[in-house]
């Protein structure tokens, strides 16, 4: 492969380079996919397109037959690779290696690369390399000095030198300086952080072909039905890795510097960092051999890790009303800024200054006028928040998401390991024989239906209700765990090694097996399990061996293994068990095995919190190859053998977090991959459903489907015992009936996936109203969690997701906020990891993002309200031909304004959540009359002022047409008064309550303004005679002092007295903004004009063939 041409182009937000490669030996897909030109024909007639697939290589032959070098053209842009597709004349991400193969070439096919091939796909895909290489510091400080912020701070600096304000010019490059470099080292210490954590180049073992054979060539016969070619295992740099390759992988722990599928062997992997799953999760491969040899699928950028790195490089943009704002108010701010400037050159020119004087004045009013160091005050705010959830292990990959997080108003969750505890215990199980379930509250013999069913709580137990002992076998060998291979310890039979200590995996199989009390060995061929000599009479087999594991999946809510039963060298047998969701394995059981009672035994379960997984099996042939077994074909005719009862505790922060949410009106719901029951249960027990509220169950109408030939959705009350009967008791009932049809605002709806499914599809009008009051969703797959998040979203939610696990990794994402539970500092799945596995995670977020968006709003106007009160001192002195002295600005700008600044954000958040949220827009008629009415104050206090001091004896002009001075009676007052104007305002617009701690809690806010009050009240009365020398002021007598002392003070208390004014209307027109948003969200109930009651309890909801809504009463 070879670079032919290079030419720049344009794409998106940054340039990239288009380069024409010539294409010897290539992937069949990309071919196909990328160099097939529509309308072109093969010799046998076959005309190629666009969407070729995998399978279909005879373009690919034909190319190389004739020798043809196809050209594909590609630039990148972001760390990504853009191909042109000629088929559709437009440049594509290129996809990558595995979506395109189907998943039987992974797992049956073990052939190397051929050396040819290697090196076109290395040039087609690019080196195995994520390294963020580390910019030189002199890089960085360019990249800061060309920054739109710093070049105004040096286009200021250089106007102030014109103009010989050279002590303030001098200090503002120093600060600038600085800056520069303070900003330059710690970006560069962020780059060596993320180049650490990038470097993933490793030695690796590599299977390669000889150079010049081809995949398929007939050399050394058949192996396993494929054809065999000379192969050579060599040890090479991982950066030159190519997808397809073919790896061994180390043995112990090691980090892997590719995405790759398992072909043999097992391994433990944590994605903490890429799933939000803290729990290592175990791998099996469809071989289970000693070797754990790996399929490459995805190199450099385009893996999860790299994935992981662009998102860090390349953040989502953010659309959020206040950022919007905020730049409305520098605009605005620009705008007067021009009108100075008018102002200015007017004034000038009637002072007869010269030509670049006056330029040089005007050009002063915009340096004023537009705050430049705004958008750092807006940073620090987010830093200190930052900083303090972090002390709280919270940790936040994308600093601006915390603003946007004090705009929450519905909070997801997910249950298992989020509400609830991780861990689970096994309660006990419920044997089923013969189509019946079995307890032991008596003996063996089976019992009706109707009798209360207690799970067994012992092994003997099982074993004396399971004669067959398939159950035990079950529970002993239906698990995806590992040895771990760290730990020097050995699980045998009987022995007293915490397993804890010994096995990896997920914590629910842990407890399963050590509930049997077997042994677990990983030997050469695979994982064995021992039962103890007790259990060998019912288990028939001395040892089990795991030969293959279809591995859980969350879409279909199962996972099975096929084990190899031995005993005393007798032959062994084949035998397949499944766990997993009821539903699910009881539809692929045979009916004759399942109990009749299953599903409200599951229902009576489910609904005393706990969770409920069946176990099934079946016996295949000892001569059948099962790795040629398909999962749909060996998951077949199973027979059901019972239910394992988990303990799933709730968590004990869950219920106070719940509880403190509602009572701030932030909705709350739970979505879950869990049975609906157990769900609901646990909904009940933390509080997001009260007690006194009913609960209407939504759900697929089967009879009313039949006579429509659409999916009808039923609606039924769930009633409940009381709840106090039910913490006595420890249980509770959950019984289906129809009740009473009562319009009632106190309800919600429960439903699971397939019912949320069939309302997306069907009816997407209904399912808005139900959205809005729906509490529980079980049996939720990851997209449905994802799609649903998003729904909540465009309802005008402002959506959180808390989620610890891969399930929610899509939810997580597409939320507004995305909270993961997980030990790593930085995940892939949210903007937010909280190390600490708890709900309490949820109201600290929302607390810091409603404290920093407080704070923000406060910030902006204190910059605004800062640049326009010095806007009105120049203004007022430029009309008498003076201005502010040199190290007067130099004491406004650096000492008062970036001292109150720093410290004002520090405030931490409330102790509490208020019930109204900060509004998210700074254009509004409380925030827009707050400033004017501030504005107004200054210009009248700085006005009074001016005149004021004109009318005492002792007064004289000092500047005129022939002269310009700083050194007046007017600048004297003006600066005086100007100087107390930054403190009151910061003052003000620090109020603590409701989003922020009071401000009390700040003491270094606190001693910043009785410091600076101190200082001020000494420059304005002029003690000692230093302030006087160094500002460059006139000598004011003691009346003119105590005078402005009385105004300042009656000013002080009309700025607190127009922000109390204005904060409350701003109160009132939140009240009015939230009501508004709550009449949208209930106006959706307005399409259903045909029904009189909401919900439609005991009825059921279909559409016709005119596509009209019809109710139905519930069949009895």
């Amino acid at each position: 492969m070879t670079i032919t041409t290079e030419d720049s182009v344009e794409y998106g937000e940054q340039s990239g380079t288009i380069c024409a490669v010539e294409v010897a030996i290539i992937d069949p897909y990309v071919a196909s996919t990328y160099m097939a030109k529509p309308g072109h024909t093969s010799e046998s007639g076959q005309t190629f397109s666009g969407d070729a697939q995998f399978s279909s290589d005879e373009q690919v032959n034909l190319m190389v037959e004739k020798q043809v070098k196809p050209t594909l053209k590609y630039f990148v842009y972001k760390r990504v690779r853009h191909i042109f597709n000629v088929g559709e004349l437009r440049f594509q991400p290129m996809r990558t290696f595995d979506s395109h193969i189907p998943t039987t070439w992974f797992v049956s096919s073990l052939y190397p690369l051929a050396s040819s091939e290697v090196e076109a796909k290395l040039e087609l895909y690019g080196e195995n390399d994520t390294t963020i290489p580390v910019t030189p510091l002199w890089k960085l400080a360019l990249s800061e000095v060309i920054n739109p912020f710093y070049a105004f701070q040096i286009a200021s600096v250089a106007l102030w030198v014109a103009e010989a304000y050279f002590y303030y010019a001098f200090c503002i490059l120093f600060v600038s300086v600085v800056s520069i470099a303070v900003s330059t080292f710690e970006t560069h210490k962020q780059q060596k952080t993320l180049h650490r954590m990038s470097k993933t180049s490793t030695k690796v073992l590599v299977c390669r072909a000889e150079n010049g054979v081809k995949l398929g060539s007939s050399s050394e016969g058949e192996v396993n039905g494929e054809t065999a070619v000379p192969r050579e295992w060599k040890e090479i740099d991982s950066k030159l890795l190519v997808p397809g390759d073919l790896v061994t992988l180390p043995q112990g722990q090691s980090s892997l510097s590719f995405d790759a599928v398992l072909v043999s062997g097992s391994c433990v992997v944590n994605e903490s960092s890429l799933t939000g799953e803290s729990v290592p999760v175990t791998k099996f491969a469809k071989l289970r051999k000693r070797s754990n040899q790996s399929r490459v699928i995805r190199t450099g950028f385009q893996t999860n890790k790299g994935e992981l790195i662009r998102s860090i490089l390349y953040p989502r943009p953010m659309s959020f009303q206040f950022y919007k704002d905020a730049l409305k108010f520098v605009f605005v701010l620009s705008g007067l800024a021009a009108v100075g400037t008018v102002y200015s050159l007017a004034i000038f020119y009637y002072y007869k200054e010269s030509y670049l004087e006056m330029i040089l004045k005007a050009l002063d009013v915009i340096t004023i006028c537009v705050p430049p160091a705004l958008p750092a005050a807006l940073t620090v705010a987010v830093v200190y928040s930052q900083s303090r959830l972090k002390h709280l292990r919270i940790f936040c990959m994308r600093p601006s998401i915390i603003n946007v997080a004090g705009r929450v108003n519905l909070v997801c969750y997910d249950k298992t390991g989020t509400i609830t505890e991780d861990g689970m215990d096994v309660y006990g199980v419920i044997p089923s024989v013969n189509g019946q379930f079995v307890t032991s509250s008596s003996s063996s013999e089976q019992i009706p239906a109707s009798h209360e069913l207690h799970p067994v709580t012992s092994v003997l137990d099982v074993i004396s209700l399971d004669g067959s002992g398939n159950l035990l076998i079950g529970l002993g060998v239906c698990h995806a765990l590992s040895e771990d291979k760290a730990s020097e310890k050995k699980r045998k039979p009987d022995s007293e090694t915490n397993l804890v200590d010994t096995l990896r995996g997920d914590p629910l199989d842990v407890k399963m097996f050590e509930f049997t009390g077997w042994g677990i060995e990983d030997k050469e061929m695979g994982l064995f399990l021992y039962p103890p000599k007790d259990q060998q009479s019912v288990t028939k087999a001395d040892s089990i061996a795991q030969v293959k594991l279809y591995p859980f999946s969350s879409e279909m809510q199962r996972m099975s293994i096929i084990a190899q039963l031995s005993k005393f060298n007798s032959e062994s047998q084949l035998r397949l068990f499944s766990k997993g969701s009821p539903e699910v394995i009881a539809s692929l059981c045979l009916h004759q095995t399942i109990p009749s009672d299953l599903e409200m035994v599951v229902q009576k379960l489910g609904s005393q919190g706990y969770r409920v997984i069946a176990l099934a099996c079946k016996n295949l042939s000892s001569e059948c190859d099962y790795h040629l077994l398909s999962r749909t074909s060996v998951e077949s005719d199973l027979e059901f053998l019972g239910l394992i009862v988990m303990e799933n505790r709730v968590k004990p922060d869950s219920s106070r977090v719940v509880k403190n949410l509602h009572g701030v009106n932030i909705r709350q719901v739970m979505i879950t991959g869990d049975n609906l029951n157990t769900a609901v249960s646990v909904a009940r027990q933390c509080k997001l459903i009260p007690a006194s509220d009913k609960v209407v169950k939504v759900y697929l109408d089967k009879s009313q489907t039949q006579r429509s030939k659409v999916s009808a959705i039923g609606f039924k009350t769930l009633q409940f015992e009381d709840q106090e009967e039910q913490n006595s008791s420890g249980s509770s009932s959950l019984l289906s009936k129809e009740k009473t049809k009562q319009k009632s605002s106190g309800y919600h709806f429960v439903l699971d996936g397939k019912t949320y499914y069939a309302l997306d599809f069907h009816y997407p009008d209904l399912l808005s109203q139900i959205l809005l009051k729906a509490t529980v969703f079980a049996r939720m797959k990851p997209k449905q969690k994802s799609s649903l998040v998003q729904l909540f979203s465009r309802l005008g939610y402002t959506t959180c997701m808390c989620g610890d696990g891969s399930n929610d990794c899509g939810a997580l994402r597409n939320a507004d906020v995305g909270i993961s539970l997980s030990e790593a500092e930085a995940s892939i799945a949210a903007p937010f990891t909280s190390n600490w596995p708890s709900l309490t995670c949820v109201p600290a977020v929302i607390k810091e993002g409603r404290c920093a968006l407080a704070t923000s709003f406060s910030l902006v106007k204190f910059m605004v309200l800062y640049s326009m009160i010095q806007f009105i001192s120049v203004i007022i002195l430029y009309s008498i031909n003076s201005n502010l002295s040199d190290l007067q600005f130099l004491y406004i700008d650096l000492v008062v304004i970036t001292s109150l600044a720093l410290v004002m954000s520090r405030t931490g958040p409330s102790d509490l959540l208020a019930v109204k949220r900060p509004r998210q827009s700074l254009i509004n008629i409380p925030n827009i009359t707050s400033v004017l009415m501030h504005i107004i104050l200054a210009v009248s206090s700085q006005l009074f002022a001016f005149v004021f001091v004109r009318n005492f004896n002792w007064y004289q002009r000092m500047s005129g047409k022939d002269e310009f001075s700083a050194e007046t009676f007017e600048n004297s007052a003006v600066f005086a008064v100007s100087i107390f104007q930054y403190v009151f305002v910061a003052v003000t617009l620090s109020k603590g309550a409701p989003h922020r701690a009071r401000v009390i809690s700040n003491a270094l806010f606190v001693f910043t303004v009785m410091t600076l009050s101190v200082i001020n009240i000494l420059i304005l009365f002029q003690w000692p005679d230093f302030w006087t020398r160094v500002f460059e002021l006139q000598v004011l007598n003691t009346e003119f002092k105590l005078s402005m002392t009385a105004m300042l003070c009656l000013l002080l208390i009309l700025t607190l007295l127009t922000e109390f004014v204005c904060e409350r209307e701003s109160w009132l027109c939140s009240s009015r903004e939230e009501e508004e948003q709550c009449v949208q969200l209930r106006d959706l109930y307005s399409t259903l004009t045909a029904y009189q009651y909401w919900p439609p309890e005991g009825e059921s909801i279909s559409r016709d063939l005119r596509g009209n809504l019809t109710r139905h009463a519930l069949d009895d």
